[in-house]
Order: C-alpha cells, then sequence, then structure tokens
C-alpha cells in the first residue's frame, strides 16, 4: 500500500479515537456536577479520581460581582448556576464555567427581605433540564435550563400555608426521580405538642411533593414542624427513604407517597429551628444531626429494620459540636465541623463512640467540603483552606485570604474546579495537576 494513503488512514482512525474519547469525557464531566446543596454523595463530598492536586493551592480563575445572599452554587457540566438578591429582586445566572460569562439571567419579585439574614438561602437543584430554586419568600421556581424560561412556580404560604420566620425560607429542594421534594416548615406547635394532623387540615404538612414536569402536588406528608435542614435521601435496607431534620425529631418518610416510616425524638425543645443537613454514615447505619440552639449538640441516630419493623436508638450524643450556619463532613470514622458561639472551636468526634478526639481555636465558624481525603474549607473570617484530617485536628495544606465579609456558604467542587461564594462575589478557582509517576 502506498505510504502516503496509509499515514492518511492512520490520520482518520488517530482523528476517529480524539473524537470519541472528547465525546466520553465530556459525558463524564456532565455525570460528576456538583448538582443540589449536598453535592452528587449526598454528603458534601466527591471523589478524587481525576489528576488534580488538592493539596496544592489553587489559582483564582475568575471572579465576578453577583448579589446579596448565603445560597451556594451549583454545577452542571460547562455552566453553573448562581442565586442572589438586590433589593425586592432575586436572580438567577446561568454562567460559563470556564469564563464566568453570564449566559441568561432570570429575576423574580420577592415579598419579604431580612437586613440581617439577606436571602437567598436555600441552594438550587438541577435535573434532566430544569433548574429548581427556592426564594426567601418561600416560592419555588422551576426554571428551563437552556432558555432561562420559568417553567412552572409554587407559592408555599398560599398554596401550603407556611409561615415564614423571620429570617425567611432556607431549606433546599431536593429532586427525587420525577419530584421535587420541599419541605413547608409545618405546623406552629409547642415543643411538647404530640398530635399529629392530616393533610387537609388547617395546619400544613411538613414536607411535599411537587411534580419536575409541571409542578403540581403528587404528596403532602402530615404536619410536624420541620427546620431550616434540607432533606435527603437515604438508602436503608435496599429502599429508598427521604429523611428530614425536623424541629424536634428526626423523620423517614416513603419517597412514593410521603408516609412516615419512621420517627425519633431529638429534642423537646429548641429556641430556633436552626438545623443540621443530616449526614448517613452507612457502615454503622446510623444518622448524624446536630442543632446548636438546644443542649443535645450533635447526635448519632441508629436505624435498623427486622421484618419490616423499623426500630431507631440514640448512639451517642456529644456536646462540643453544636452546629450554627455551618455543615460537618465525614473523613473516615471522624466526623469534622465548628462548634457554634460563643466560642468557636474546630472539632473531631469519632463517630464510632461519640468521643471527641480534637478541638482547636483559631478557626471561624466552618463549611466544609471532602474531596478524596481532603477537606477545603471557607471559614466565616473570609479564610479558604485545605488540608488532611488527623487525629489532632486539620493540617492546613495551603490558605487564601478570600474576604473580609462574614462568610456562611458551602462551597461547591467539581473536578479540578473549585466554586466558592466570597460576599457578594463569586470566585472560580482551579487546582493544579498531580506529576503522573
Amino acid at each position: 500500500m502506498n505510504l502516503q494513503i496509509v499515514v492518511r488512514l492512520l490520520c482518520v482512525v488517530t482523528s476517529f479515537f480524539v473524537m470519541s474519547t472528547s465525546c466520553v469525557v465530556g459525558q463524564s464531566s456532565i455525570e460528576r456536577g456538583w448538582r443540589d446543596w449536598a453535592g452528587p454523595n449526598n454528603d458534601f463530598s466527591i471523589s478524587s479520581d481525576t489528576s488534580a492536586d488538592f493539596a496544592q493551592r489553587p489559582n483564582l480563575v475568575w471572579e465576578r460581582v453577583v448579589g446579596k445572599g448565603h445560597s451556594a452554587v451549583v454545577i452542571d457540566g460547562k455552566y453553573c448556576f448562581c442565586q442572589f438578591s438586590k433589593g425586592k429582586t432575586e436572580y438567577v445566572q446561568k454562567l460559563d464555567l470556564m469564563s464566568g460569562d453570564v449566559v441568561w439571567e432570570f429575576d423574580y419579585p420577592v415579598g419579604i427581605q431580612s437586613q440581617r439574614y439577606p436571602g437567598p438561602h436555600a441552594t438550587p437543584a438541577i435535573s434532566k433540564n430544569c433548574l429548581v430554586v427556592a426564594s426567601i419568600d418561600g416560592q419555588i421556581h422551576s426554571i428551563d435550563i437552556d432558555s432561562g424560561a420559568e417553567r412552572w412556580r409554587v407559592d408555599l404560604r398560599k398554596t401550603f400555608g407556611t409561615k415564614l420566620p423571620q429570617s425567611g425560607y432556607a431549606a433546599s429542594p431536593l429532586i427525587y426521580q420525577d419530584m421535587v421534594l420541599v419541605p413547608t416548615l409545618g405546623e406552629s406547635q409547642a415543643a411538647e405538642t404530640e398530635t399529629r394532623k392530616q393533610p387537609g387540615g388547617n395546619a400544613p404538612p411538613g414536607i411535599v411533593s411537587l411534580s419536575l414536569e409541571s409542578g403540581n402536588t403528587v404528596w403532602q406528608s402530615s404536619s410536624f414542624r420541620s427546620s431550616h435542614a434540607s432533606p435527603i435521601i437515604v438508602r436503608m435496607d435496599q429502599k429508598p427513604l427521604v429523611c428530614l431534620h425536623g424541629m424536634f425529631e428526626l423523620i423517614a418518610l416513603q419517597p412514593s407517597d410521603g408516609r412516615i416510616v419512621w420517627q425519633h425524638q431529638l429534642r423537646r425543645e429548641a429556641a430556633d429551628n436552626v438545623s443540621f443537613t443530616p449526614l448517613w454514615d452507612e457502615e454503622r447505619s446510623q444518622l448524624i444531626v446536630s442543632h446548636g440552639y438546644c443542649t443535645k449538640g450533635t447526635q448519632a441516630i441508629g436505624v435498623k429494620v427486622n421484618r419490616g419493623q423499623w426500630t431507631t436508638k440514640l448512639n451517642w450524643s456529644n456536646r462540643d459540636m453544636r452546629i450554627v450556619h455551618t455543615n460537618a463532613v465525614l473523613v473516615g470514622a471522624t466526623l469534622v465541623g465548628t462548634n457554634r458561639d460563643p466560642s468557636t472551636v474546630l472539632v473531631g468526634v469519632d463517630v464510632q463512640n461519640g468521643e471527641t478526639k480534637f478541638k482547636r481555636r483559631g478557626f471561624g465558624k466552618t463549611n466544609l467540603i471532602r474531596i478524596g481525603k481532603q477537606v477545603v474549607a471557607l471559614d466565616d473570617r473570609g479564610v479558604l483552606f485545605g488540608g488532611l484530617v488527623t487525629d489532632q485536628g486539620i493540617k492546613k495544606t495551603w490558605s487564601i485570604d478570600v474576604s473580609e465579609q462574614q462568610l456562611w456558604t458551602v462551597p461547591s467542587a467539581t473536578e479540578n474546579q473549585l466554586l466558592i461564594r466570597a460576599g457578594e462575589k463569586l470566585r472560580l478557582f482551579r487546582f493544579g495537576s498531580r506529576e503522573r509517576e
């Protein structure tokens, strides 16, 4: 065969191989997005199966001035989505992840404002071609990802009787299959009240399911007083359950119809409804929760099922970690988070027995994500840092001052990129590549 023909054939084959590989990589990138509040694993973590070196200080790629609020940024493939407020209007923007350029913007008026805690507080959720957002005044919007047009809107106050606290609505929507799961804050009740009112009565349901396609109500649960904590989906006994940290109880419901499967009393009184999004410790079959404004602190609730009968029990509690306005992550058998005021302390708790492993000063209230064995954290003093968790604390490997404002927003990550909300600025950082052996 002519040598020139052979070379041409090799070029064609090589070109086809590169194109095919690029398509696969593109699809993989899209599948790895940070699409809702707690990330792809429902626990504020991503795997570190890329060549990125998370132990090295990342580089700032771009920054953009947005607006006020505490909602985190979500990522889907080549784009990210942020939600913020300016005056009496909230905005949602789709941004190009590489450049930070705005692709489209959607806005809507809000009926309430909070000077001390400006919204929005809830983080959007992505599924299929929909972006679902929750406003500070309890409006749920579904937005078309491609065009930025509104698909449907549900007002929780008008539809379900939600009564908002002074800081406004804060629970993030959760998308499961073709449903949007949204806490409605439930009935206003005294801590000792044990009665449960059925849907259709005067009391709002604790949580509702809306159709992702239309916004129509799929089901609504019985009424219980829920908190700002966002719901998660957990697989127990090979079955998915919706788990919700209520004001006084930990509750599990069937996602198909909203029926309560089990509930566990956490406390009988609390000064506020600021609660920690539950973490599922699958290895020990326990849910970990924390509430900063009650005496219980952090608790681990063991869950078992035997022949269809569910039982729950308190495995341990730890008052050294009482979380307010931040989250925690599970690194191996260590739960890492910060205690609330008046003394802010970074705390590590052994989730096997609830014993305190370490307490370290010198940190602000810290939001964390886990990337493999590394943690990336953003504290309320405006310090972004990364490091390794040891039995003595976090061994910092890098640190960056990013803001002089108080920060309460969890970072978002995908592959080698990190998005943070620093005051009214959005910043994208990129980690370098790990050297190949």
